[in-house]
């Protein structure tokens, strides 16, 4: 029987101190306007349930709770029917009215929005003190500091309503803002540190609040303890004039001693210099105090320790107040850590139907399982991710690419078995085991693991063609035997999230697995991202991991040398200068050479192989995908047998046949990993990314002051594949047909009344997966100009290469076009005669682009530079060369960094051969070139008509600002100057200061709306000017 009743009651949600007695009755006293059904049915006890004490008390917490009663009393007997329970209740009044009386400058519905009172609510004394709170605080928000709040009615709960009583008193507005005992600051200094401010023109704000003011205090104190003042102290006044309603804010400052730094102490540095640490800090010995640069030197210092890969490094600054008045000692306590390399490498695509390859994603990031992780390579990584254009980068919605990282879950293991070892070693006890003998253990007895390629494993059932999957649920795994070893550096059971990883979306590793062939790699996983590695036990040569795995990226940077060193990824200080890791001596202008690589086996690198699967991969649009399930891949295995010698037959004869460091343009995706050493400690990267809207369809018109008006039908594509055919009408409709690839396509037809412009184009910036890109676009071009017609039809191609980690892109080009040049045969001018009828043209050409904006459109930080040089042949015969270099200062944003204030400097310069034509030539004047002249406006003239010249140098600086709190309207100040020539010379130098605004409207594609006005003050006198232009979807 007891267990029946136990059962019963777990059941039915009951406590363990539910009895066999059933409610008979409950019963509501008290109760007026609240009907008793509405309260019993708020309570769990009910009649004819067990009588449950427990239930019961935290039914009338819950009674109590409501707004309906001031009190709840509960009665309960026992009677031959059962338990009874009688609730004794008083009811609170409900409130009938709601007045505020004496209220003259505040509107009634701005108080009661603030007290939350209203008619029919209850009547809660609490409630009516509070709301005489929030009316005093609405008043002196608005500079009625003297303001008097009375409760007439509703204090009691007796009250049939709520009357407030107010007292306005004078409205107080600032009339100046003084500052007394400042020398450190000038008074306009401190003023842009505080709210406290006269209104524009006395008229437009001004409001004195007192709150405001004690803000004000704290934050001029906390700016003088930034510099040092430690010991100042600051106080304010307010004077007001006789009728009280003007005041003068006076803030009395009393400085105090400035302090300066006596000594600057580094603990915990270990792995470098201490002397060349110090040389990188700006705050040193004698110094004055500034907590600012202080910051920077932490961060400085993290940055250097997470350049070499110990990104769990902790920097703190302690501050020590000597007995000497006005000295400190500055001390950095540093916890170096471990070093870490890149363990998987995780991609978590937000949303539910994500449709880009992963490869996209992966291109860009500079990185592969096994390096050492570099923390500015990241930060690099994040900052081309984000001026893709196809992953979301809304800064104010706080959606930004970013990767993250932690250890994965065997390094998390390791560490926390060697924690209890060193607990074992502490309490002097070895269980079965010796201690681990001193000194460190050779890295030739490693053995590399087997031919590695890397993989990506998805962690749901996908299509068979390797595209992100429509599903996110998990699939198990079964594991596949791999060869005895010792499992180290990737974790043997992987495949899913991590604890604080985000679960949406999709998520995918990339990692190393034991397949044999790409083939066999290509079997398990459906995409190949790598070459084969070595064969197992192979001989390697003398250049460590590093370089080999640096040299595979890029080409090789120290030839053949043993231990052959990057200069440009060496840490380097403030000033410029390497820090020299612990036991290299500086030597004057020299670096030694082996200082940065690492001392472990290197895995030689192998031609690349083509990152796509074969055509049979991917199923006919006929036919529907087809599933299948990724097999998992055991992680690498590092034995310890006996290394090869060096220097032996085989190894000779190994070295001959694989060459280290002579591939002249490297796969950074293909490049076999190093094999690390199996104690080093690996961080997982996540790359947290949301794809962003990358297609556009517009058709409209485009309004331009140098074009006129131009119509424009245009489909643009930043996330192209054309090898993604719709494989039904679905696809198309969730637009992910012809979409995921990371390349960019281009339709446009523009006809216009000055201007006709058709065009398509094509570019894929990492060809099968590689840093090789490839650029393909035809156009037909007819331009009506003031003193000729030129009709252009031709096309272009541009093969590049990329060097992703350092944002550095080089392209072969050729343009081929045929142009015709129609002029009035009344012209008799040598250039227009010569180029008159049909011409063709043929260019070969080089380009370099170093491309570090973290926007290509609308820039706010980064720089960009690009150098080319082309040859033409054809109907003319001639060498043309141009450099355009920008640089983007951020001088301020917000603290979600929107609303950023930017300072642009922008230098062309071009020059061309004597026999170039006239519509080949360099011109000035327009929105592109020079504002404040009318198009190609200033440009050298010959008998009136513009004949353009052979030497172009056109300068721009701009300062914009944000003029919206949503970041769509930016002003614009700027000055172009510059000149073109026939000749190289500064003659008729011209100079256009001005300003304009940048409209940026999401619907109209990502290049803003300009309007500029710009006024000439030097220049020629046959300059045609324009003081207005104009921009519609163009960019400068």
């Amino acid at each position: 029987m007891p267990s029946e009743n136990k059962q019963r009651r777990a059941t039915s949600g009951l406590s363990e101190f539910a009895t066999d007695e059933l409610v008979a009755d409950i019963q509501v006293r008290g109760n007026r306007t609240v009907p008793a059904a509405r309260i019993t049915g708020q309570m769990q006890t009910r009649v004819g349930r067990p009588f449950d004490p427990r239930a019961l008390a935290a039914d009338i917490k819950k009674l109590a709770s409501l707004p309906y009663f001031v009190t709840v009393r509960p009665l309960h007997k026992s009677t031959e029917a059962g338990r009874v329970i009688v609730l004794e209740v008083v009811e609170r009044r409900t409130l009938r009215y709601v007045e505020y009386l004496g209220n003259e400058s505040v509107k009634e519905k701005k108080l009661a929005e603030a007290t939350g009172l209203a008619v029919g609510g209850a009547v809660d004394p609490y409630a009516v003190e509070e709301g005489k709170r929030k009316i005093a605080a609405l008043y002196q928000d608005n500079g009625f500091n003297r303001v008097h709040v009375e409760v007439v009615e509703g204090s009691k709960p007796e009250d049939q309503g709520v009357v407030y009583s107010i007292n306005e008193g004078a409205l107080e507005k600032i009339w100046a803002v003084e500052f007394v005992g400042n020398e450190f600051a000038s008074e306009g200094q401190l003023k842009n540190k505080i709210d406290t401010k006269p209104g524009f023109a006395w008229l437009i704000g001004g409001k004195l609040k007192r709150d405001a003011l004690d803000s004000d205090v704290q934050k001029l104190t906390d700016y003088y303890r930034s510099y040092g003042f430690f010991r100042a102290d600051v106080g304010r006044t307010v004077e007001l004039n006789d009728e009280g309603t003007w005041a003068t804010v006076r803030f009395a400052i009393n400085e105090g001693p400035r302090y300066a730094i006596r000594n600057v102490t580094l603990n915990g540095v270990t792995i470098f210099e201490e002397s060349s640490v110090r040389a990188g800090l700006k705050l040193s010995d004698g110094k004055s105090f500034e907590r600012l640069i202080q910051q920077a030197d932490v961060a400085w210092l993290r940055d250097l320790y997470g350049s070499r890969g110990y990104i769990f490094a902790d920097v703190r600054a302690e501050m020590l107040f000597l007995e000497e008045p006005g000295k400190i000692d500055l001390v950095y306590n540093v916890e170096e850590g471990k070093r870490w390399r890149v363990g998987q490498i995780l991609v978590n695509i937000k949303g539910e139907d994500p449709h880009t390859r992963l490869p996209v994603a992966l291109n860009p990031l500079g990185m592969a399982p096994g390096d050492w992780i570099d923390i500015r390579k990241i930060r690099d990584a994040e900052r081309r991710l984000g001026a893709s254009g196809i992953w979301n980068r809304s800064p104010a919605q706080g959606t930004v690419p970013n990767i993250t990282y932690e250890p994965s879950e065997e390094t998390k293991q390791q560490l926390a078995n060697e924690e209890k070892a060193e607990e074992k070693d502490r309490e002097g006890v070895f269980r079965g085991q010796s201690q681990a003998p001193s000194g460190p253990t050779p890295w030739t007895s490693y053995k590399p693991p087997l031919p590695s390629v890397y993989q990506v494993q998805q962690l749901q059932p996908v299509a068979a063609d390797g595209w992100a999957p429509r599903t996110t649920h998990a699939v198990a795994k079964e594991p596949v035997a791999a060869e005895p070893g010792v499992f180290r550096g990737q974790s043997p059971s992987y495949g899913y999230p991590s604890a604080g990883q985000p679960a949406n979306g999709s998520v995918y590793q990339v990692q190393q697995s034991n397949a044999g062939t790409a083939e066999e790699a290509l079997a398990r996983s459906g995409t190949i991202f790598a070459d084969p590695g070595p064969p197992a036990g192979a001989i390697y040569n003398g250049s460590t991991a590093a370089d080999a795995h640096y040299n595979a990226y890029t080409g090789g940077y120290g030839g053949t040398a043993v231990g052959a060193t990057d200069p440009s990824v060496a840490p380097v200080n403030a000033y410029g200068a390497p820090v020299q890791p612990m036991g290299v001596v500086e030597t004057p202008n020299s670096v030694a050479p082996a200082q940065y690589a690492q001392s472990y086996p290197a895995t030689p690198g192998y031609p690349p192989q083509p990152a796509y699967p074969p055509a049979a991969s991917y199923p006919p649009a006929d036919q529907p995908p087809q599933n299948y399930q990724s097999a998992p891949i055991a992680p690498p295995t590092y034995g310890q047998p006996t290394s090869p010698v060096y220097g032996s037959v085989a190894a000779d004869s190994y070295q001959s046949m694989n060459p280290v460091n002579t591939r002249i343009f490297p796969s950074q995706v293909y490049a076999p990993t190093p094999v690390p050493p199996p104690n080093d400690p690996f961080a997982d990267l996540v790359l947290n990314l949301e794809e962003t809207q990358t297609g556009r369809f517009m058709v409209g018109v485009a309004v331009n002051s140098d074009a006129g008006v131009v119509g424009q039908i245009s489909l643009d594509e930043q996330n192209f594949d054309w090898r993604r055919f719709p494989r039904s009408m679905q696809d198309v409709y969730d637009g992910t047909a012809f979409r995921g690839g990371g390349q960019r396509f281009r339709l446009e037809a523009a006809p216009g009344t000055q201007v006709q412009r058709y065009l398509a184009s094509w570019q894929e910036p990492y060809l099968l997966d590689t840093p090789i890109s490839l650029n393909l676009s035809g156009s037909y071009y007819d331009r009506r100009y003031d003193d000729w017609d030129e009709n252009r039809l031709g096309g272009r191609v541009g093969l590049g290469y990329q060097w992703t980690d350092r944002d550095l892109s080089g392209m072969l080009t050729y343009r081929g076009e045929s142009i015709k040049f129609d002029s009035d045969n009344n012209i008799l001018v040598p250039e227009y005669v010569e180029a008159e009828g049909k011409n063709s043209l043929h260019g070969f050409g080089v380009r370099l682009v170093n491309d570090k904006r973290d926007n290509p459109f609308l820039a706010t930080e980064g720089y960009y530079v690009s150098g080319s040089v082309e040859q033409v042949v054809g109907s003319f015969t001639y060498t043309r060369a141009e450099i355009d270099a920008r640089t983007y200062m951020l001088l301020k944003e917000r603290p979600d960094h929107t609303g950023r204030h930017v300072l642009t400097f922008q230098t062309r310069l071009g020059i061309t051969g004597s026999d170039t034509p006239v519509y080949d030539r360099w011109y000035a004047g327009g929105f592109s070139t020079m504002r404040g002249f009318d198009f190609r406006g200033a440009s050298p003239l010959r008998n009136g008509y513009e004949v353009g010249g052979d030497w172009m140098f056109i300068n721009t600086l701009e300062y914009m600002f944000p003029l919206t709190a949503d970041d769509m309207i930016h002003g614009v100040a700027f000055v172009d100057h510059g000149t073109v020539t026939e000749s190289v010379s500064l003659s008729d130098y011209r100079v256009a200061p001005g300003l304009g605004l940048r409209i940026t409207v999401p619907a109209m594609g990502p290049a803003p709306i300009a309007l500029d006005f710009a006024w000439p003050v030097a220049g020629p006198d046959f300059d045609d000017k324009r003081v207005f232009t104009f921009n519609v979807g163009f960019q400068r």
